[in-house]
Order: C-alpha cells, then sequence, then structure tokens
C-alpha cells in the first residue's frame, strides 16, 4: 500500500469558483480510482484543511504517477506526499 497526504496549499491564487471545480474533479478521480480498486479508502481531515488517501499499488512510482495525475494535485490547490505503507494490523 502507499497513502497520498493531502495539505491545502495557502498559496494557491484561485478564486473560489476555480477552488471548486478543481475539488470536484479532484473527487470524480478519486472515485473513479476507487471504482477501480486502486483507491482502498480515502477522507478529509476534521480539524485541518487536508486528508489522505491509501492506494492499494504495486510500487512507489506508481502511487507517485497517479498523485502527479490528481488535479487537486497537479493544480497545486493541495500539495501532497507520497509514502509506502505497511500494514501491521488490519480489521476485515
Amino acid at each position: 500500500y502507499c497513502v497520498v497526504l493531502y495539505r491545502f496549499n495557502p498559496e494557491a491564487a484561485y478564486s473560489d469558483a476555480q477552488q471548486e471545480e478543481i475539488f470536484s474533479s479532484h473527487l470524480r478521480y478519486i472515485k473513479k480510482l476507487f471504482g477501480e480498486n486502486t483507491v482502498v479508502m480515502s477522507g478529509a481531515y476534521t480539524e485541518v484543511n487536508g486528508g489522505l488517501v491509501v492506494l492499494e499499488v504495486n510500487s512507489r512510482e506508481e502511487a507517485e504517477d497517479i498523485a502527479a495525475a490528481d488535479p487537486a494535485l497537479s493544480s497545486s490547490l493541495y500539495l501532497g506526499e507520497v509514502h509506502e505503507w505497511r500494514v501491521l494490523f488490519e480489521r476485515r
């Protein structure tokens, strides 16, 4: 697995309408990946403007390519970090 950590970029110079469109594109992208079984789970933080996505991928490079194609990150509305993630405990 890999995780993508998102945090809002306070220096992004977009109008509210532009931010809404970019974020809507981001949600469509994540939903598409969820439908392809690439996204395991995703969500927003409750205390700060950001979130995280858990990806089931074969490599960090694949996760970085997925993140780079995300409109929220490619537009720089959000800043992102990709990390490999080793599951220690899992409930199914």
